[in-house]
């Protein structure tokens, strides 16, 4: 019996030596699944800016051939304040440079910004959720470079966060790996010291 008793012992040890080990490493490994996720979490905050931007762009382009007038089309809310921003502008850059203006006119005009602001903080939100990006619409031109380099600055990042999650990843598996090794152990190391027990006791 005190053979059998010190044999279970002895797995009893190992098994605790093993289980010791398993919880410094699930905290390893927890703590690597955390930074993987943030990773990942950065990842997709760069891949909706990027989409985001296209679709700015997208709208500029349609803006640009189509040459005349608004049509009646679904216009993205970063496109339609930007074309609030300049107009603002254009209308405030008039009302102190014109002089002369009648009082019927100014008033119209006061109007016509105050409600255009109006407009612009109701879109506010939506801009700066998408995070994008406030762009001059006077030059249109100008405005879609800005908008390219943007873009293409936001997808580097968001490679960039990929490529680092795809290195995480693999680190991860053997990580895991390594655990359900450890937990084995740990399980087999039990089994034996219940053996012992059991045959003790009898």
């Amino acid at each position: 019996r005190n053979n059998h008793n010190e044999q279970g012992k002895r797995f009893a040890e190992q098994r605790n030596a093993i289980q010791a080990q398993y919880k410094e490493h699930r905290e390893k490994l927890d703590l690597s699944l955390a930074e993987a996720k943030a990773v990942r979490a950065e990842q997709s905050l760069h891949k909706k800016r990027r989409d985001a931007i296209r679709e700015q762009i997208s709208d500029l382009f349609e803006k640009r051939d189509a040459q005349r007038g608004d049509r009646d089309g679904k216009k993205s809310a970063s496109f339609e304040f930007n074309k609030l921003s300049s107009e603002v502008e254009n209308l405030e850059r008039a009302y102190e440079t014109v002089g002369g203006m009648s009082q019927k006119r100014e008033k119209e005009t006061m109007d016509k910004i105050k409600n255009m602001r109006r407009r612009m903080s109701e879109l506010e939100p939506e801009i700066e959720k998408l995070n994008l990006i406030k762009v001059d619409m006077s030059n249109r031109e100008e405005a879609i470079k800005q908008l390219q380099a943007e873009r293409d600055a936001a997808h580097e990042l968001y490679v960039e966060c990929k490529d680092k999650a795809d290195e995480m990843f693999d680190v991860l598996e053997e990580l895991f790996a390594h655990r359900d090794f450890l937990k084995g152990e740990g399980d087999r190391f039990h089994k034996e010291f219940l053996a012992c027990r059991e045959k003790a006791d009898e």
